[in-house]
């Protein structure tokens, strides 16, 4: 209809352009304006009567001399496309007549079908119907439609091809497959050799029964064949891929751990190193504090004065916590500093760890506190005894 219709464009184009041409020259020469007018009139009966016979003829059969001149005036593409609008147009005017219960319909030409079949080691089913058969009816809506047996067996091993023999594509495809009687179903191999027709119409039992002794024809069986091992390839392929991607993720898992046990051992190292760092300083720190105690013992012993023979001299003990007893003369202007350092410096000293301490009296009860203040100032008495008592 839509080639008919830019066909009738067409000629309402010419027309037009006749009769603007008639009116130019009637001015000028009257008897060629009565010849174009004459031309106007039979180009538009003969536009009118060709819009009707070719709408007719292509309701139903549009025969190939009428389509042969639009290739010619058309492009393939364009008759491509609106070939595939019309037949997009006619299987959704089934669909919304009978319901989505139906198998799985192939939206393309019938090469493409082929095609894909011979992707899918399957065979085409082409159900060819058409609308003003009686039959057509019965067949789509107890048949191709809501039928689930047909609807999975067909999708297992078809690629099925639906075409309406009123479309362009669907007459083509008949004169094709030589259909005749419909509702139609042939069997063809993607290769395009006609395995089996079946005319006329059949409950879908009849249909399966039919559909599963084609399972034993040589081509058919090929194909199974071919299906069979495209399927085992696939199924090595995948297992392949399975096995590639468990290895891989084995040997991801391995660097994981491995990764993971070097920055283990990194972390122990480091962490080792740290230990022994912190070891060595503060060994560092004890010989240091170690020497600053020796220098200072040292000079401690070095300034201490000697035992006075004249003056005010003061005799004192000093009571250590092991129960030795240390004496010595102080003379009364000696600093109470002094006493400490006589302690610190003796050999008897039992405080090796040099632990903090504290000098008191007993009676009375006295806290010397190591200062520069003098025994006199200090109240030290003479001839008493000192407690050392860690702090």
């Amino acid at each position: 209809f839509e080639v008919a219709s830019r066909a009738s464009s067409a000629l309402f184009s010419l027309s037009a352009v006749i009769l603007l041409g008639s009116y130019l020259i009637k001015t000028k020469n009257p008897s060629q304006a009565r010849f174009i007018s004459n031309c106007l009139l039979g180009g538009t009966a003969f536009s009118f009567t060709f819009l009707y016979l070719a709408r007719r003829f292509c309701k139903y059969m549009p025969p190939q001399f009428i389509l042969s001149p639009f290739n010619f005036l058309f492009s393939n593409r364009a008759i491509a496309e609106i070939s595939a609008e019309v037949n997009e147009k006619s299987l959704n005017q089934l669909i919304l007549k009978y319901g989505d219960d139906h198998p799985d319909i192939f939206r393309g030409s019938f090469r493409d079908a082929c095609n894909a079949a011979r992707g899918q080691s399957k065979v085409v089913m082409v159900c060819m119907i058409s609308k003003s058969h009686q039959d057509t009816d019965k067949f789509c809506r107890q048949v191709l439609f809501n039928s689930e047996l047909v609807r999975e067996y067909v999708n297992e091993h078809f690629v099925l091809v639906v075409s309406d023999v009123e479309t362009i594509e669907g007459y083509k495809l008949s004169q094709e497959l030589d259909i005749t009687t419909f509702p139609h179903i042939s069997i063809v191999h993607p290769n395009g050799t006609i395995i089996l027709q079946l005319m006329g119409h059949r409950s879908e039992l009849q249909l399966i029964q039919e559909l599963t002794n084609l399972e034993q024809h040589p081509l058919y069986q090929a194909l199974q064949e071919n299906q069979s091992a495209n399927l085992a390839a696939q199924n090595q392929l995948e297992i392949d891929r399975i096995l590639r991607e468990e290895q891989e993720q084995a040997y991801q898992e391995s660097l994981a751990q491995d990764r993971e046990r070097a920055q283990l051992q990194e972390q122990l190292l480091l962490e080792e190193e740290r230990r022994k760092r912190e070891e060595e300083e503060k060994q560092q720190e004890q010989e240091r504090r170690e020497r600053e105690k020796k220098l200072e013992l040292k000079r401690k012993k070095e300034n201490l004065p000697p035992e006075p023979t004249s003056g005010e001299i003061l005799s004192l003990a000093f009571r250590m916590p092991n129960g030795k007893r240390l004496q010595r003369k102080f003379a009364a202007e000696n600093a109470v500093q002094v006493l400490y350092d006589f302690i610190d410096t003796h050999p008897d000293n039992p405080n090796e760890n040099h632990l903090p301490y504290s000098l008191f009296s007993s009676f009375p009860k006295k806290h010397f506190v190591a200062s520069n203040s003098t025994l006199k100032e200090a109240g030290v008495p003479n001839h008493t005894v000192l407690d050392l008592i860690y702090d």
